[in-house]
C-alpha cells in the first residue's frame, strides 16, 4: 500500500499477509418467514419476508427448495428454484448511530454497555422494519400431487461472498 496524490507518492509499505474480508451471510429476520398463499396440484405460491442483509447490500438470490418427505418412492425429486431480488439496502451503521445521536435518551448519561445495547436495538429495529416492508413472492412448480414437501429458503448476495447456497 502507498498513499499519494497527483504530485507525490509515499514509499510502498512492507508486504503483509493477505486480508480476508468476511461478509455476514443473509439470514431470516423473523421466525415465521414463509407463508403459503395458494396451492395447485403441482405448484405452490409462496411469500416470505426479505432476509436481513448487511448494510449497503440489496441484490440477492434466494434458493427455494422443496424436498419430498416420503422416502419409499424412487421417482420423487427435490424441486429447486432461484429467485433473484433487489431490496432497499439497510443504512450503514454509522448513519444509524448519527441519526439517533440527537435523541434525548441517547444524550442522557448512559454507561458504555447501555449505549451499546441501545444502538444494537435501534439497528435491529431498522433491519426488522425493512424485512417487514418487503416480501418476496414466487410460484414453485414441478411438484408431485399428494406428496408432502419440506420447503427451505436460503439466500446469497450477488457478487459478494460465497457463491454457494
Amino acid at each position: 500500500v502507498r498513499v499519494g496524490d497527483d504530485h507525490r507518492w509515499s514509499p510502498w509499505s512492507p508486504r503483509t499477509a493477505p486480508l480476508r474480508f468476511l461478509q455476514p451471510a443473509p439470514n431470516p429476520a423473523m421466525q415465521d418467514v414463509c407463508a403459503v398463499l395458494e396451492t395447485g396440484p403441482t405448484w405452490v405460491k409462496l411469500r416470505w419476508s426479505r432476509f436481513r442483509l448487511d448494510s449497503g447490500l440489496g441484490a440477492v438470490s434466494y434458493l427455494v427448495r422443496a424436498t419430498p418427505q416420503v422416502t419409499a418412492e424412487k421417482d420423487l425429486i427435490v424441486v429447486e428454484k432461484v429467485v433473484n431480488s433487489t431490496h432497499k439496502p439497510a443504512r450503514p451503521v454509522e448513519e444509524i448511530v448519527t441519526s439517533i445521536a440527537h435523541e434525548r435518551r441517547f444524550r442522557e448519561a448512559m454507561d458504555r454497555r447501555e449505549l451499546e445495547v441501545y444502538i444494537d436495538e435501534m439497528i435491529d429495529k431498522e433491519l426488522n422494519q425493512l424485512s417487514a416492508e418487503e416480501n418476496v413472492v414466487t410460484v414453485l412448480d414441478g411438484l408431485q400431487p399428494l406428496v408432502r414437501y419440506e420447503i427451505t429458503i436460503s439466500c446469497i448476495y450477488h457478487g459478494v461472498g460465497s457463491r454457494e447456497f
